[in-house]
């Protein structure tokens, strides 16, 4: 299939029919950010080591969240596009630090917040994480953490859930149509595999000894999923997202189950300096 665009219009009609809290989300993971230190100023109580100057390895990890909007065809508007981090720190030149390395995480940080408000789009909440390496046997970890998540709380305490881990999704994602400094491939199409990964929350209905009443059936979204091996989607990769989230709310209806949230992640494999993960967080 070479239009996505019937598709993404069912799901703007199906999500505008429900109100549940919604929360997007990118984490980005495996970031290897080089620096150089700098810190003959500083006392040697300060220090691990005596070295004077020295390039070291941050091993990046980044999640920031952010308010829901509904997908718009071939267009980024409502979604946050990272493409601003991805250049702080994937593409950008090796610093030199003369102050804290924590200077990096606030540098992060600021990059989320303002590309989040200049493309007008919600801040939520961000954590930044630095893993130091090669500095000592025991390496030094570093958070910077802002806003604050909505809470996602259960209205009650029998809960069961579902889901598949880690599905593989071949798929050729066409961005043509937008600018080459939007996004983060360096193709037009791009063909990867990406990794779906869902959690269905439903209540703990008592369990049938002859049926599986009361269950999820996850695997009715599977088999969609799987039809959806080798296409073309020309949307944002969050379309993926939201036809697993479709998918899910339309089983749980046939169901006649009460659903309490859902939770998914589609991971984008084969990039060189970071693993992208788009998520959304779901409760009814």
């Amino acid at each position: 299939m070479n239009d996505t665009t019937a598709g993404a219009a069912h799901i703007r009609e199906a999500a505008s029919r429900s109100k549940p809290l919604l929360v997007r989300g990118v984490r980005l993971d495996k970031i290897n950010f080089p620096v150089r230190v700098e810190h003959a100023q500083l006392d040697m109580n300060e220090r691990l080591d005596a070295r004077h100057s020295r390039i070291d390895i941050l091993e990046l990890s980044i999640e920031a969240h952010y308010g829901y909007q509904n997908l718009t065809h071939q267009s980024f508007d409502g979604l946050w596009n990272y493409r601003p981090l991805y250049d702080l720190v994937c593409e950008s030149d090796v610093p030199t630090l003369t102050g804290p390395l924590e200077g990096q995480l606030d540098l992060a940080l600021q990059v989320i917040q303002e590309s989040m408000k200049s493309q007008g789009v919600d801040f939520a909440h961000a954590e930044v994480r630095a893993v130091r390496k090669g500095l000592s046997v025991g390496s030094p970890v570093l958070k910077r953490i802002a806003g604050s998540q909505p809470s996602f709380e259960f209205p009650c305490f029998d809960v069961r859930s579902a889901g598949i881990q880690d599905f593989a999704l071949s798929l050729a994602v066409d961005h043509s149509w937008c600018a080459e400094l939007d996004r983060i491939e360096h193709k037009d199409i791009r063909n990867e595999t990406g990794l779906v990964t869902f959690d269905v929350y439903t209540r703990g209905e008592p369990l049938c000894a002859s049926s599986l009443k009361g269950l999820i059936n996850y695997v009715s979204t599977v088999e969609l999923l799987d039809k959806y091996q080798g296409r073309v989607i020309n949307e944002p990769a969050e379309y993926v997202v939201e036809l697993v989230r479709s998918a899910v709310e339309r089983e749980a209806r046939k169901q006649n189950l009460e659903l309490l949230g859902v939770d998914i992640e589609l991971t984008r494999t084969g990039y060189a300096r970071a693993t992208p993960t788009l998520t959304l967080k779901a409760r009814y």
